[in-house]
């Protein structure tokens, strides 16, 4: 169905919607206080260099973020009773084995309404007292998406090193409770541990990786345009120590990357069937009249467009009607033209939807518009976008929307751009 997330009233020609969600970091990931800080001289797995591929990106792409970390060659750990065994990571050239328990990433947008967050990570499913003092091998993961509406959702389970096969079809992030504010949809999770050399000296140190490829949907407006922070952290699953206690090393929170997200300003390419400031169209109560809206927009992201109509004389000087289309989505990359919904509102009138089929409205009887109906065509499709697009709309003033207007035109997209409100035309209504 046609998103519901509209710009606010008109408020003389400029208005924003606020997409407000103040969140603070969760501290589920590792406990600090706990846990104990990876270095050098413990068996605790470190944040490596990461990267960001590609970056910028543009609504409908995707993003391959790859967080690395490295982890000791060797290990020392307990078995019941506090007996010591030693153990070497990766032994034999073909050996994938790690003391990683569990690779994190961090997605953060943050804003002047609120910062946007979500967390990505595997959990190795062989963490447990088999491998925590015998061969470290054979590591199975699990992958997970967290925000703090929706808390955990399971992506993809059991799923063996360097394989994704099993992405769920819930693999849309929300970051609210109602699953009406998409950010992204990942498309692949990958954990790998590459084998280490033969043979390994003490104090050598092997490798892993947490890769997401992610795509920042057309219609998925979490995070908006500017830039977003990745950050990565990992922890070691629980390491027996020779008081029989358990120790978990881990290395929190650091920088992976800033990804850019860019995205085109949609603009109004032609309003038909009005005059202007100089000569104004001349149009009679109770008659019916067609305008048709055209808006551009590059990336293909466009969500609504409208046409606000000012009273600038007559008993109604001062006050405002918008009429309007906005498209429907999928929440993931397809936005659809042809059934939409029309919208209408005013100065003193909330907003009213008509639902669409076939890209036609049902008539909306309104304080200022006798009837209304619009319906859209998408004239320039790009795969599942729509580059441009024509809204018709059908009207018939009432008698109170005679006297002198002037008409703005406005094209919004999903991730916050507006054409503002530009001028369009005049008309008189007597």
């Amino acid at each position: 169905m046609a998103r519901k997330r509209l710009l606010s009233g008109f408020s003389l020609l400029a208005a924003f919607l606020v997409l407000a969600m103040t969140a603070t970091t969760s501290v589920f990931a590792f406990n600090t206080a706990s846990d104990t800080q990876s270095n050098s001289s413990n068996a605790g797995p470190q944040n490596a260099a990461s990267s960001i591929t590609p970056n910028p990106i543009f609504p409908g792409s995707t993003v391959t973020f790859t967080a690395n970390y490295t982890f000791p060659s060797n290990q020392t750990t307990f078995g019941p009773g506090g007996t010591a065994a030693s153990t070497q990571i990766g032994n034999t050239p073909s050996t994938q084995a790690t003391t990683i328990g569990t690779m994190w990433q961090q997605w953060r947008q943050d804003r002047s309404d609120g910062s946007q967050w979500f967390y990505l990570y595997a959990n190795n499913l062989n963490s447990a007292s088999t491998n925590a003092y015998a061969s470290f091998g054979n590591p199975v993961f699990s992958y997970y998406y967290y925000s703090k509406a929706q808390g955990s959702k399971n992506l993809a389970s059991n799923q063996a090193l360097g394989s994704a096969t099993g992405i769920q079809t819930n693999s849309i992030v929300y970051l609210d409770a109602s699953s009406n504010v998409p950010a992204f949809t990942v498309m692949t999770v990958v954990a790998n541990v590459p084998a280490c050399t033969a043979n390994p000296s003490l104090g050598q140190t092997c490798s892993a990786s947490f890769q997401s490829q992610l795509r920042w949907g057309r219609p998925q407006q979490g995070f908006q345009t500017g830039s977003a922070s990745l950050l990565q952290a990992v922890e070691s699953f629980p390491i027996n120590l020779s008081s029989g206690s358990t120790v978990k090393y881990y290395d929190g929170w650091e920088p992976g990357g800033t990804l850019t997200l860019s995205d085109g300003l949609p603009s109004t390419t032609s309003v038909s069937n009005l005059g202007t400031s100089s000569s104004p169209a001349s149009r009679t109560a109770g008659t019916t009249y067609q305008i048709a809206q055209t808006v551009q927009d590059n990336d293909g992201d466009i969500q609504d467009m409208s046409l606000v109509f000012v009273i600038t004389s007559g008993t109604q000087n001062g006050q405002w009607f918008e009429i309007g289309w906005i498209n429907t989505d999928d929440n993931n990359d397809t936005i659809t033209a042809s059934t939409g919904n029309a919208f209408y509102r005013s100065s003193f009138e909330s907003t009213l939807f008509s639902a669409g089929t076939g890209g036609t409205s049902g008539s909306l009887s309104t304080t200022y518009l006798n009837s209304f109906t619009a319906s859209a065509t998408c004239n320039t499709a790009s795969g599942t976008a729509c580059q441009n697009e024509t809204a018709t709309y059908t009207v018939n003033f009432s008698n109170n929307a005679k006297g002198n207007i002037t008409v703005w035109s406005r094209g919004s997209d999903f991730h916050a751009r507006s054409s503002g409100n530009v001028s369009a035309g005049a008309l008189t209504v007597s």
